[in-house]
């Protein structure tokens, strides 16, 4: 390997929703308009002429336009012209003048997509497209917000199905309010802190939660690798501190004559978490995991599992390379609930070299990807081939059909929940043979005190 100070390719995306960051590019330069952008004002007033419309050939309900124009909290269509064109000729906008605050009109886009049951990403790219700010935007037939809606659908069916099965809440609510923990071996004990109820603070968790939820690993992305490791050596103000930490920490790691690489790795997957309220949840997982290579001069490799307690310290070397990897975020695992922006950003995430590999979770998922040839449709998507989403999406489709019906991710879910079940119900049998008979007892023995005190009312228990 070589001794440069990187070796890491540059991320050729940032692992960030292509959708959110247009989005996010529009709605920037949309609020920056001003009285002078009169040529994107009058685009934007005919595609809002046209939503309105479309609100109204739904049904008169009262107040509908008004809310859109004035807003929740002044609901009035009197300035309906200053936010609306037919784009005819003749309109003396001196006198009639189009509203000049590229906010206002984010705001009334937002509640035409509301009226309308559309998404708001997807209307606003409408919006703009083909106008100053998006001159190339063509229809939106085949944009991401079009393929992620079905792919939403999805999973909301799929949420369904799982939420119903063996009373997940149940499940969650008895295992936080018992404190208990799943153990390696699939029985309960009791935590000091219970690990379930973390998930309220809505926060990334450790990966000791990965076994007490059901969960599924779909791919792992090799963001390291040769073809992306950072050499630890070449960092003078670093290079003391990870040498005194592979020390203590690895007993047998060698330090003379060899090279130190951190290897980055993300692991994506499918889990059922619970809510703040302990509703089971459907939810995509990302986790940061650092692999430490150890390479001496005759090219001999040791390989070490970063451990929790050195996330920091990689966070600070890996992440001026892999943001995804930066300080907090190594070591860790963050889940993203079906409807947030993150679990979106999470599907669809995409591999531009094919990185990303059916496999996690003991081979127990399946990929259909794998088993033929690049341009074969037997086994095909709505999704883009090399998403997140794709991988989930084929998978569930096409497991049957490929005859592994029992790596299909919605039936290693149901396992995990099925042993999460046992686990409750052997603990439950366990508590009651305990209780039961002491239970017995006392009723026996309040039985037995009423009895001697019905027979001292009747003179019976009198002594002759």
């Amino acid at each position: 390997m070589s001794d440069s100070k990187i070796i890491a390719l540059p991320p050729a995306r940032d692992r960030v929703s292509s959708l959110s960051l247009e989005i996010d590019r529009i709605e920037g330069e949309m609020r920056v308009l001003r009285r002078a952008d009169n040529d994107v004002f009058r685009h934007l007033a005919r595609k809002v002429h046209g939503y309105l419309g479309q609100v109204e050939k739904q049904g008169l309900r009262t107040g509908r336009i008004g809310r859109i124009i004035g807003g929740p909290e002044h609901p009035s269509a009197k300035d309906r012209l200053r936010f609306s064109w037919d784009g005819k000729e003749g309109r003396d906008f001196t006198a009639s003048p189009l509203n000049k605050n590229g906010l206002h009109w984010l705001n009334v886009i937002a509640r035409c997509a509301e009226e309308l049951c559309l998404s708001r990403a997807d209307l606003l790219l409408d919006a703009v497209n083909g106008s100053r700010i998006r001159p190339s935007g063509g229809p939106s037939e085949y944009s991401e917000g079009s393929w992620l809606a079905e792919f939403h659908s999805l999973m909301e069916a799929l949420q369904t199905r799982l939420s119903a099965h063996q009373d997940m809440e149940g499940l969650f609510a008895y295992l936080v309010q018992s404190q208990l923990d799943l153990d390696d071996a699939g029985g309960l004990s009791h935590s000091d802190e219970p690990i379930l109820s973390w998930f309220r603070a809505e926060l990334p968790e450790w990966p000791a939660i990965f076994g007490q939820i059901p969960c599924a690993m779909v791919c792992k992305d090799l963001v390291g690798g040769f073809a992306g490791a950072v050499n630890v050596n070449q960092f003078d103000d670093q290079h003391d501190a990870w040498l005194e930490f592979f020390k203590g920490t690895f007993p047998d790691f060698q330090v003379e004559g060899t090279n130190q690489y951190l290897i980055p790795w993300a692991h994506y997957g499918v889990a059922i978490i619970p809510d703040v309220d302990l509703r089971p949840s459907l939810a995509l997982y990302r986790w940061a995991q650092v692999i430490v290579s150890n390479f001496d001069d005759a090219g001999r490799e040791t390989t070490y599992s970063l451990p929790i307690a050195g996330s920091d310290l990689a966070g600070t070397t890996l992440g001026p390379f892999f943001p995804d990897f930066d300080e907090g975020l190594v070591g860790r695992v963050l889940f993203a609930p079906l409807g947030t922006k993150a679990f979106d950003e999470i599907a669809t995430t995409s591999f531009d070299d094919f990185h990303g590999r059916i496999g996690g979770n003991d081979d127990r998922c399946w990929d259909p990807i794998q088993d033929v040839e690049p341009d074969a449709l037997e086994y095909a998507s709505i999704a883009p081939d090399i998403t997140i989403a794709a991988m989930i999406e084929r998978n569930l489709l096409f497991a049957d059909l490929a005859s592994v019906p029992d790596q299909r991710i919605d039936r290693i879910l149901e396992q995990d929940i099925e042993k999460m079940a046992h686990a409750v119900r052997k603990h439950r049998e366990r508590i009651r043979k305990i209780v039961d008979p002491a239970k017995r007892s006392l009723l026996d023995s309040w039985s037995g005190s009423q009895e001697r005190i019905d027979k001292g009312k009747t003179g019976e228990g009198d002594v002759k």
